[in-house]
């Protein structure tokens, strides 16, 4: 008779041990949008957002750093919530700097981070000038000169 009753309370307790158990939370899974409309100081990126996770939402931006695999630590936006597609703008950067970018969402159970994308601002142009050679009158004085950009383009003043 003892043996008949230890089988049913094993398998009760096998059972409620499997059936207390809870699952891991998990955090948001996203991925990285490409640069765009980088100037000096200034870029636009962003992420989709594929997975909330299993856990209470909490946020979602982009963060970006000069280092490798910036996290939320550096420099980060906040782009409020939802499923999908946003877009983020990144400020106050230095102009001629290499730069490191990742999307990032974020949960009770931590935070996802996605695909890194490096990006360069653009460097300052400094104008070459020349002056012209002087015309000189009894009471006055002609000159003139030239502003040309890098690339070519004069600058009329």
């Amino acid at each position: 008779m003892k043996t008949t009753l230890i089988f049913p309370i094993v398998i009760l307790s096998i059972s409620m041990m499997f059936s207390c158990k809870k699952d891991k939370p998990i955090p948001p899974t996203i991925t990285t949008t490409d640069i765009s409309e980088i100037s000096y100081t200034t870029a636009v990126s962003g992420g989709d957002l594929v997975d909330e996770g299993s856990a209470t939402f909490t946020s979602r931006g982009v963060c970006w750093n000069t280092i490798s695999q910036p996290t939320i630590e550096n420099y980060k936006t906040n782009e409020g919530f939802g499923l999908g597609i946003f877009t983020s703008t990144l400020t106050g950067l230095s102009p001629n700097s290499t730069y490191y970018v990742r999307a990032y969402a974020s949960n009770s159970a931590g935070t996802g981070y996605g695909n890194q994308v490096v990006f360069n601002t653009l460097q300052v142009q400094v104008p070459a000038v020349t002056t012209s050679e002087p015309s000189i009158a009894q009471v006055t004085a002609i000159s003139g000169g030239n502003i040309r950009i890098n690339s070519g383009i004069s600058v009329v003043i």
